[in-house]
């Protein structure tokens, strides 16, 4: 084989590939295979599993789009494993472009689902209590859409926490006062180190807390957070400067269902992202994009953000620049490594069904980004007069009221549910004592069934569901603490108060 790629235990693997040559390939441990495959080099039947568990795509005319569908119906026969990949040397000649392409595809589609569960896994406890702390302040703070275009031609600077971020915001501070900056949390320290106050703060992840974004010498800005955002954004800046933008959360749906709708402008994958889709929301024009690399600078690879920024926020992340990682097209270099590839290609996405001219990249460094127009830190240049973001900001509409039959629909049902938890855990908890795993598992299959238990749960149903597919793995220790987890969860959820 050319390339392997294990996941210990999985029941299925990718193939990429004739098997001519390939004398020791031996597939018995897989129940499904996925084979890309040329007609003309395929006569050698994967040795070891049976036809019919075989599935068999063509790389002739091949459809990236169809790869992709079929790689997603392969992962989704196993919760809990990643498919293994093969790539065998018939893919490196003859028909190698094809190959290199469906290759492109497999990668991203497998990286992005070992990105997602490993994240669910690590993450989806935290979130899901960040998302039931927050509920009370989501449904009164959720951000007006009366917002959207109020600020209709106007410029905006949307800075992202890139290493380029030290080396533009001299540019920046020269031209702060001729339009609105949307920061994301991890530049704020960069910005008031030039003196520059930011006018919106994005804090949508879980990881980052207001003491490790905020600049002790500056005033806060107004702060957009998203369910999963660390509850102690409450505490560290006024009410009446807090805003929040839905994202994607089982919870947040349940409570649209129940009354409180959804917000017109969505999280996405980062907080410069979202930070630059806030201002298009708002109408401004031009947007001006600092500090938005998406990429590694190969002068300095081990350097992910701005020198500001606390680099513990980004401890747990799995980051390491030892890695090789994918090359995208680079501003000023031919291909640049990114660790975000993922978030790139969601960027780029959305930029190329944008209108020309919108968007400017002013950066010294970083990835490609299209549709937007590169202009080096030097050579920027603002042609808008200063404006008065006092009275602009200050005419902004506060978020309506909430109806007391709306709360007790949606945080009333989220209580209830709660509640209903509270009780239900003694039969699991009863389960594993005294039939170990499998029978807390069955039990907790029960729970998650019943209703809108599941939903009310979110982000952490989705990490016990992998865990409740036969065959029950992990130990009483394991599943001690899953329960512990869900204990806790239900718990505050019954205490909500509106």
């Amino acid at each position: 084989m050319l390339l392997e790629r294990h996941f210990p235990g999985t029941t299925t693997c990718v193939l990429v590939g004739g098997l001519g040559g390939e004398t020791e390939a031996d597939f018995r441990a897989y129940k499904a295979l996925l084979w890309f495959v040329d007609d003309e080099t395929k006569g050698i039947r994967p040795p070891g599993i049976a036809r019919e568990s075989i599935h068999v795509m063509g790389t002739a005319d091949a459809d990236l789009r169809e790869v992709s569908s079929a790689i997603l119906a392969l992962i989704s026969r196993d919760a809990r494993r990643l498919p293994s990949v093969f790539v065998t040397k018939d893919a490196a000649s003859g028909n190698a472009s094809a190959y290199k392409a469906i290759l492109g595809q497999v990668h991203d589609s497998i990286e992005l689902q070992h990105r997602a569960r490993e994240t669910r896994q690590k993450d989806g406890f935290t979130w899901q209590k960040h998302v039931l702390l927050n509920a009370p302040r989501y449904a009164q703070r959720r951000l007006p859409p009366s917002w959207e275009g109020m600020l209709k031609g106007i410029p905006a600077f949307v800075c992202g926490a890139g290493p380029s971020l030290d080396a533009s915001c001299g540019a920046l501070a020269a031209v702060a006062g001729q339009g609105i900056i949307f920061s994301a949390d991890s530049a704020l320290r960069a910005l008031a180190r030039r003196g520059i106050p930011a006018d919106f703060a994005v804090s949508i992840d879980a990881a980052k807390t207001p003491e490790k974004c905020l600049a002790p010498d500056m005033p806060a800005p107004r702060v957009i957070l998203s369910g999963v955002s660390p509850p102690a954004w409450g505490e560290a800046v006024a009410q009446d400067r807090q805003y929040f933008v839905s994202n994607r959360q089982v919870t947040l749906d349940l409570l649209a269902a129940k009354g409180l709708p959804k917000t017109n402008v969505s999280a996405t994958e980062s907080c410069g992202s979202t930070a630059l889709e806030i201002a298009r929301f708002m109408g401004c024009s031009p947007i001006y994009l600092f500090g938005m690399d998406l990429a590694l600078d190969p002068a300095s690879p081990s350097s992910r953000h701005n020198s500001a920024a606390d680099a513990t926020v980004y401890a747990a992340s799995g980051f390491n620049f030892e890695q090789k990682y994918p090359l995208v097209p680079g501003n000023f270099g031919k291909e640049l490594p990114t660790h975000i590839i993922g978030d790139l290609r969601a960027l780029n996405r959305r930029l190329s069904e944008w209108p020309f001219g919108l968007v400017v990249n002013v950066n010294d460094r970083g990835a490609r980004l299209d549709n937007a127009t590169l202009v080096a830190p030097a050579d920027l240049s603002v042609r808008s007069p200063a404006i008065d973001k006092h009275r602009l900001l200050d005419g902004l509409a506060k978020p309506a009221p909430v109806s007391r039959e709306s709360l007790s629909s949606s945080l009333g049902s989220l209580r209830a549910l709660g509640e209903a938890g509270i009780e239900a855990m003694a039969a699991p908890r009863r389960a594993l004592e005294q039939g170990g795993p499998s029978a807390a598992a069955a039990e907790l299959r029960r729970l998650f069934s019943q209703g809108d238990f599941g939903r009310a749960m979110g982000a952490f149903s989705l990490k016990a569901m992998p865990h409740l597919v036969m065959p029950v793995e992990g130990d009483a220790l394991f599943w001690g603490g899953l329960l512990g987890e869900l204990d806790e969860l239900v718990r505050i959820a019954a205490s909500i108060v509106f």
